[in-house]
């Protein structure tokens, strides 16, 4: 539409944007989120992206995109934080921020009102992990259960829960010694990256004797079966209970953190414990780097001065 204007003599006109955005609804906008991502995520990031999104809704209501504004960002943090922990939560908002700034992406909205916005400050706390003593009293409780076959793989790769469960006869390679993690149609890896784990000489006999000539089956399985994720977890704490450790904390990731720790305490460089985690920054590495103590000695003994 337009409006006349006279200025010194002469008809101005001025013409409305005819590409002003459609106002929508946050749900609106979440539910096309959620059929894009369901090819591109892994099942349980969906999830946490569908609860953050009923979360918001329960806290502020179902605004328009372009009412969104950090203070409702501040709000959803005060209210979760009397729920769940404050690592919970910034799960929580990363997964609406990253929603958000594909809204921004598919031009739906002009910015991102969450975004480099300060997340909920956590008191620095390092994973635990296994001492050797610890895993060797855990690891005789399982006796012969062929579960300990999954907990030594755990232990000497750092591979993930979900890599294990899905891992596939076709992804390993025995005469050179190494496993590809890769994503399949059935399963994403983290970010959706491939990397490759050198498999560990105590394992190979153990990874020859399941050893399975069909190429898609299952590496590890439960009476002929994919072992689910849940029994995996489950089966950690039931023998966790038998062995008698009462150190809190411990559960099937600690494995992922044993692998990392006991590096390090070996002298591996960060950058090949990044490389062999699969992790995309260093940064995320560096949580291990407080059981190096040694090497920082090493280097500042480096210095010298004269007398």
């Amino acid at each position: 539409m337009s409006f006349p204007k006279l200025f010194n003599g002469i008809i101005f006109f001025r013409i409305e944007s005819e590409n002003k955005k459609e106002q929508i609804l946050f749900s609106k906008f979440m539910d096309q989120f959620y059929e894009y991502s369901i090819p591109h995520y892994r099942s349980g990031t969906v999830g946490i992206y569908k609860r953050a999104q009923e979360l918001l809704i329960e806290i502020i209501g179902d605004l328009m995109l372009d009412q969104l504004t950090p203070l409702h960002w501040d709000k959803y943090q005060s209210v979760r934080l009397q729920q769940v922990s404050p690592a919970t939560v910034n799960i929580e908002l990363r997964t609406l921020c990253s929603a958000l700034n594909k809204a921004v992406r598919w031009k739906i909205m002009s910015n991102n009102p969450f975004a480099q916005l300060p997340l909920c400050r956590i008191p620095e706390k390092y994973p635990e992990y296994f001492s050797k003593q610890e895993f060797r009293i855990f690891n005789k409780s399982m006796g012969r259960d062929w579960y300990k076959d999954i907990i030594q793989f755990a232990i000497l790769t750092g591979m993930r829960r979900s890599e294990i469960t899905n891992l596939r006869w076709k992804n390993i390679d025995l005469e050179r010694k190494i496993i590809q993690v890769v994503s399949n149609p059935t399963f994403r890896t983290k970010a959706g990256k491939r990397r490759i784990v050198p498999i560990h000489n105590y394992l190979v006999p153990m990874l020859k004797r399941r050893f399975n000539t069909d190429p898609d089956r299952f590496v590890f399985t439960l009476r002929n079966n994919k072992v689910k994720e849940s029994y995996v977890t489950h089966r950690f704490s039931d023998y966790k209970s038998i062995s008698g450790i009462r150190k809190k904390g411990l559960h099937f990731h600690s494995l992922r953190h044993t692998f990392a720790s006991w590096l390090v305490q070996k002298g591996v460089s960060l950058y090949e414990v990044q490389r062999l985690l699969g992790h995309s920054n260093i940064a995320v590495t560096e949580i291990y780097s407080h059981l190096q103590p040694c090497q920082l000695h090493n280097a500042v003994n480096t210095l010298q001065i004269s007398s």
